[in-house]
């Protein structure tokens, strides 16, 4: 079975995505302690 170019490229993008949303929510957690660790 060959994989198709454009499927390898939607898992790349798919994968990105996933990166980027779970940094995202680690920075948002780093923010939220950052501002209890202020109070």
């Amino acid at each position: 079975m060959q994989i198709c170019p454009k499927g390898e490229i939607l898992l790349g993008h798919i994968s990105l995505i996933l990166i980027k949303t779970d940094l995202s929510e680690q920075t948002l957690k780093n923010s939220k302690v950052d501002l209890f660790q202020r109070l």
